[in-house]
């Protein structure tokens, strides 16, 4: 599986943000981006302000310092022992 984006990773801001990537095979991920459903799939999961704001963010730039970076592994690998307890159960 592959941690698909809504909107590219070129653009820092939103590259980390939970609801701009989602799972998705390798082959979605890589063929062209069925951009229709994608988008459906974010608004029936997060409403619908949510393409306006994923957007707005995109154009936000943004550089991350080695610290927040530190803070964010820390952070996901958290969550990720809290998933793998959910899927174990």
């Amino acid at each position: 599986m592959d941690a698909g984006h809504y909107v590219s990773r070129n653009h820092n801001n939103t590259l980390y943000e939970d609801c701009n990537v989602h799972c998705q095979c390798k082959g979605c991920n890589m063929a062209p981006m069925n951009i229709t459903g994608y988008t459906r799939f974010l608004l029936a999961r997060y409403g619908t302000e949510i393409i306006d704001d994923l957007d707005e963010m995109k154009n936000i730039k943004r550089q991350f310092k080695p610290p927040e970076l530190l803070d964010m592994e820390a952070e996901f690998k958290i969550r990720l022992k809290e998933l793998e307890k959910v899927t174990i159960s």
